[in-house]
């Protein structure tokens, strides 16, 4: 399958759907709706030069207007140095506000009408399926990069000599399958590597590359390296995100959740690919256009400074079988298994270079003395996937295995501070910038008085401690034909059934006190805002009275308790294959700290810790059950999108004592 090919259809799809429902929005509702009442006529102040009138109930900080500003001055310049005037005026005519324009002359401020800046929102839409799969593959390799270090470190259990062989081998290993990934883009899409499709593997590691590559024989087509596995999850896991109801729904109205979450996914692709200077600069701006962005700021440092300190908090995943990559046992065994077809040549070649240089390492020992040089080989030639340059830690007696490799949560938290103290002006050097955001943040909150710029009185921090288990509950609901397919709920239920016949006293008292727990939360903390009360416009409305606590059953809440706990099962043991504890834990602390202290129930919060946790989420090992389960998924996400656009646009109703038609939106 030629991804290239297939993501170049997906976005002209997302293109020529998003042109035709942003047309259909337009017509219908052609003047601000809900928050656009806001969010519009301030923007439109500043498109008329007024920078210092503000609204009192906007409650975020302007980022999102000067993003519009940019994008509006930009489209405005470009119309008229084209000389598409009727355009120009069309568009400016959709604002009854500022009506009045003509082709003979614009006005800038005349520009700013709701269709251009919803309009902003598509675009962001569009291009956060190829950002998303970017930050995918980023994450990907950073997380490669993490197991490769774990590999190299095994230290005082393995030889000098096979450190030096596995970290070299994974250099290898990694130049053959960016030289693979390529010739995918330059060529055919095919992953041939051979050129035509019969690779050489007569044993001296030649391949001929002469023949015309769109003649691949697909019967002789070798399997697929690792990033060819990688790039289609990756592929997947884009697709989902940008259909996702939430986010997708959005990008048609003129909301800051889209440029949100758009801002946090780039933060997080430069923070995986080291880029702490930009990740700032996104962060500075995530955070003008929510405030709420500071914790994901927040937690992008943790996952960069626990990276640089080598302590990972991502596992790599990456599919087994024919599909899989070159394992250490492959790699050894080679000439017996042919696992990586083509190759067992030259990683012998790569064994005996690296045998080589660690007897030359050798020769200079003390046996002592020589594990050391070598292990500062292996980290070196790991350069590339660590980042640490082959620097050593000096750990304190206490520091385990476990709390090294990120499982040891409590341990690896104080390992984290430790080592960050010993290097301490290298870590300052690194993470200056994100530090310094998160700083200049602090200060403004303890200037501003709170974390929200108005409103404040129907805004108020509150312990709204069941918002995590709604949250699990829709993002375990939202992807449910990735948890129940077989190689996902098999494992589950292997584990936990195993755990039963071990422990079964130990289990039942856990059950019982998470049980007790969860009780407890959804008696004491089951928050009703007065807007989730008197608002019948959005979903969750109906969703309170209906589902959640209805008024006539107010008991009918704990029902929900079972679905609250298998959905934080199912995700945290999903997880567990992605991310190690430590990461499991940052991740959960962040989606508490950004959902908790908000009053009020809104599906559309729960966009940011849905993105970072589909960005993490295992897909299924299997190539069929993969592409079903994922396929599921995607019919699931158009389905709801589909509906709720139509109930948007096509059923309005009417208030009493209200002008004007009021729609259902989440």
């Amino acid at each position: 399958m030629d991804l290239k090919w297939v993501r170049r259809r997906v976005t002209e799809a997302l293109l020529v759907s998003g042109a035709v429902v942003a047309c259909l929005v337009n017509h219908h509702v052609p003047q601000p709706y809900m928050d656009e009442i806001f969010h519009v006529p301030q923007t439109q102040q500043y498109c008329r030069g007024d920078l210092l009138t503000w609204h009192p109930l906007i409650t975020t900080l302007p980022g999102l207007y000067y993003l519009a500003l940019g994008y509006v001055g930009l489209q405005y310049a470009l119309l008229y140095v084209l000389g598409i005037e009727k355009a120009a005026a069309y568009v400016a005519s959709t604002s009854d506000a500022m009506s009045g324009a003509t082709s003979a002359g614009v006005p800038f401020a005349s520009f700013c009408s709701p269709f251009m800046l919803r309009s902003l929102n598509l675009l962001l839409l569009v291009l956060s399926f190829p950002l998303f799969h970017s930050t995918a593959r980023a994450a990907a390799r950073a997380a490669a990069g993490a197991a490769a270090t774990a590999r190299s470190k095994k230290g005082s259990k393995t030889s000098s000599r096979s450190r030096g062989v596995s970290a070299l081998l994974h250099r290898y290993e990694t130049l053959y399958d960016t030289r693979k990934e390529t010739r995918d883009d330059t060529g055919d899409g095919t992953g041939d590597d051979t050129g035509d499709g019969t690779g050489d593997d007569t044993g001296d590691g030649t391949q001929d590359d002469t023949t015309n590559n769109g003649q691949a024989d697909a019967q002789n087509r070798p399997a697929r390296t690792s990033w060819d596995a990688v790039d289609e999850d990756c592929t997947w896991r884009a697709a989902m995100f940008v259909l996702f109801p939430l986010h997708w729904f959005f990008g048609f109205l003129y909301y800051t959740d889209v440029a949100s979450s758009v801002a946090v996914l780039a933060m997080m692709r430069c923070v995986y690919k080291r880029q702490h200077y930009l990740a700032a600069l996104l962060a500075t701006g995530s955070i003008f256009i929510r405030q709420t962005n500071a914790v994901w700021a927040f937690f992008a440092l943790c996952v960069s400074a626990s990276r640089f300190l080598g302590l990972p908090t991502q596992v790599s995943q990456k599919a087994e079988g024919r599909e899989g990559r070159c394992s250490a046992e492959a790699l050894q065994n080679a000439e017996k298994k042919e696992g990586c077809e083509g190759m067992s040549s030259a990683f012998e070649s790569a064994q005996r270079l690296a045998a080589r240089t660690s007897e030359r390492t050798e020769g200079s020992e003390g046996s002592e003395g020589s594990e050391g040089k070598s292990s500062e080989l292996a980290l070196s030639s790991n350069d590339n996937s660590t980042g640490r340059k082959g620097r050593t830690f000096s750990d304190p007696s206490w520091a385990t295995d476990a709390a090294a490799r990120g499982e040891d949560v409590p341990r690896a938290l104080l390992l984290l501070l430790h080592r960050a103290w010993a290097e301490r002006w290298k870590f300052l050097r690194t993470f200056l910038p994100l530090l310094a955001v998160l700083a200049a943040f602090f200060i403004f909150v303890r200037v501003n008085g709170g974390i929200v710029v108005g409103a404040r009185t129907e805004h108020r921090l509150s312990p709204h401690l069941m918002q995590p288990l709604y949250f699990a509950a829709f993002s375990a609901l939202s992807l449910s034909p990735l948890l129940l397919a077989p190689s996902s709920l098999l494992p589950l239920l292997a584990s936990t059934s195993r755990s039963l016949r071990s422990y079964p006293s130990r289990c039942l008292f856990l059950t019982l006190l998470v049980s007790s727990l969860l009780f407890l939360t959804i008696k004491n903390f089951s928050l009703a805002h007065p807007y989730l009360l008197a608002d019948n416009r959005h979903h969750t409305f109906y969703i309170w009275r209906r589902l959640v606590q209805p008024a006539h059953n107010p008991s009918q809440r704990f029902l929900l308790l079972p679905l609250y706990g298998l959905s934080l099962l199912a995700l945290s043991h999903a997880l567990r294959r992605t991310m190690t504890p430590l990461g499991l834990f940052f991740f959960a602390a962040a989606t508490a700290a950004v959902l908790v202290p908000s009053p009020l129930l809104e599906f559309r919060y729960f966009i940011p810790p849905f993105m970072l946790l589909l960005l993490h989420f295992p897909l299924p090992q299997k190539l069929l059950e993969k592409r079903i389960a994922c396929t599921l998924v995607l019919i699931a996400f158009v389905a709801v999108d589909t509906v709720t656009m139509a109930l948007f646009l096509f059923r309005p109703f009417k208030w009493e004592g209200e002008e004007g038609w009021q729609r259902f939106l989440w």
